[in-house]
């Protein structure tokens, strides 16, 4: 083998391995670094009691969330974290396609319950009651959180209804 063909297979498998570092290695950590950000910040907007300064920070949070939502689209905790904002922010309509995003990635209860919990804010109780009921199969104790004497019957109805 020539000496140039042994210095081309050393620099594609140089290149190969710096490219398998940042997308294996680095972005998944970058991720993890904002995430971590963005979770603390999330959490000290949800227990502000002052509205105004928590509206204020929620809008500044937003922007930072939808970023973290295009730099890492697969990870689960960003959309959990649009839609606890969104909801801070009395934007209950928007909540739902985060929420649909976010379950082409992973179908978690979580995500169900967030987009019940919208519509109800917003008056859709039979489609709370199948996002709730579907959350509840998951988990049977998402029941539980269901305030609405009608929601809840109209879930229990779903849940015993056969599939």
């Amino acid at each position: 083998m020539s000496r140039i063909a042994r210095i081309a297979i050393v620099t594609a498998v140089a290149a190969f391995c710096v490219y398998a570092f940042r997308v294996w290695v680095y972005a998944p950590y970058a991720c993890d670094l904002m995430v971590t950000d963005l979770r603390n910040r999330t959490a000290t907007m949800l227990d502000m009691k002052d509205d105004v300064a928590a509206t204020a920070m929620a809008r500044e949070n937003l922007t930072d969330l939808y970023a973290l939502r295009d730099r890492c689209p697969t990870e689960p905790r960003a959309y959990t974290m649009i839609g606890a904002t969104l909801d801070r922010l009395g934007r209950y309509d928007e909540i739902i396609p985060v929420m649909q995003d976010a379950l082409k990635i992973d179908r978690r209860p979580e995500f169900y319950v967030a987009i019940g919990d919208a519509d109800v804010r917003l008056g859709r109780t039979d489609d709370a009651a199948e996002n709730y009921a579907t959350a509840a199969r998951f988990r049977s104790n998402v029941l539980e959180i269901i305030q609405s004497e009608e929601v809840l019957r109209r879930v229990q109805e779903r849940l015993r209804a056969p599939r």
